[in-house]
C-alpha cells in the first residue's frame, strides 16, 4: 500500500505539448501479489511457478487492475523474488522469469496453443499448414490481434507501473470528495526492464516537500567486482 502521509507537490505529469496527465492518488489502494507453484518444464527447470498482481481497493474490493506475466515466477520454493514497491501513483514489483516454455496460455487467447511446452498459432477450420504460416505473416490478418510477445530470456524482472486519472492528456475523473464507491478505473502505463541478478529490497527517495523528483533505490547481492592483487607493488625504474 503506498506510503500515506507522503507530500505530493504536483498533482500531474506535464508532457512536451503543456497537457497534463493528471495522476490516480487513490489512498485506498492495495497491491498483492500471489504465487501458483507448477511441476516444472522437462528440459527446462524442475520447478516453474505462476505469479498475479492485483491492484485492490480495500473499501469496495474492487478489482481495478491485474497482471498475469507470462512466464514469470519464483527461482525456487520460498524463493522471496517478488517485491512490490508503491509510492504515490508508482508501483513496481520484481519476479523471476522462467521463459517462454513455462508461459501459461491465457483463456481468452484463441489464437494460440500450448504444444509440447511451446506457444503455437491455432489453426482455422479448414487451413493447411502452409495456409496457416502464410496467415501468420506480418500484415496477412489485420483484423487478428498480435501476439502476446513472451521474451526468450531466463532473468530477473521489474515492471514500473504509472496510474494515471485518464488515458488522454487534461483528463480528470477526481471531485472535489473522493470516495472509493465513485472512484474510476485508473490508467495504467506499464514498462519492464530486466536485471541480471535479484533484487533483495526495493525502496524511494523522500523529500521535506515532495518537490524533488523521486529515485528508485534497490539492494542486490554483495559481490565482489574487482579482487585485489597479490603481487608485489612495482616499483619505478630509471634508464639512461
Amino acid at each position: 500500500q503506498p506510503e500515506r502521509g507522503r507530500p505530493v507537490a504536483s498533482l500531474g505529469k506535464v508532457l512536451g505539448d503543456r497537457s497534463v496527465h493528471y495522476k490516480y492518488l487513490n489512498p485506498n489502494v492495495l497491491y498483492v501479489s500471489t504465487e501458483a507453484r507448477g511441476p516444472g518444464v522437462s528440459g527446462v527447470s524442475a520447478f516453474t511457478s505462476a505469479v498475479r498482481f492485483y491492484m485492490i481497493d480495500v473499501v469496495t474490493g474492487a478489482l481495478y487492475y491485474e497482471a498475469l506475466p507470462p512466464g514469470g515466477g519464483t527461482t525456487a520454493r520460498g524463493a522471496r523474488d517478488m517485491l512490490i514497491h508503491a509510492t504515490g501513483h508508482s508501483v513496481l514489483y520484481t519476479y523471476w522469469n522462467h521463459g517462454p516454455e513455462a508461459a501459461e496460455l491465457l483463456p481468452d487467447d484463441p489464437l494460440y496453443v500450448m504444444v509440447n511446452g511451446r506457444k503455437r498459432r491455432r489453426k482455422r477450420l479448414g487451413e493447411e499448414d502452409g495456409a496457416a504460416a502464410d496467415a501468420s505473416a506480418p500484415g496477412a490478418n489485420s483484423d487478428s490481434p498480435p501476439p502476446t510477445a513472451i521474451p526468450d530470456t531466463r532473468s530477473f524482472e521489474v515492471v514500473s507501473l504509472d496510474l494515471f486519472e485518464g488515458a488522454k492528456p487534461d483528463e480528470r475523473l477526481t471531485q472535489a470528495t473522493f470516495s472509493s464507491y465513485q472512484a474510476q478505473r485508473p490508467h495504467v502505463q506499464a514498462r519492464a526492464f530486466t536485471f541480471s541478478r535479484p533484487l533483495q529490497a526495493v525502496g524511494s527517495t523522500r523529500t521535506l516537500h515532495g518537490i524533488t523528483a523521486e529515485e528508485v533505490v534497490w539492494a542486490q547481492d554483495d559481490m565482489p567486482t574487482l579482487a585485489p592483487r597479490t603481487s608485489a607493488p612495482t616499483r619505478a625504474t630509471w634508464s639512461a
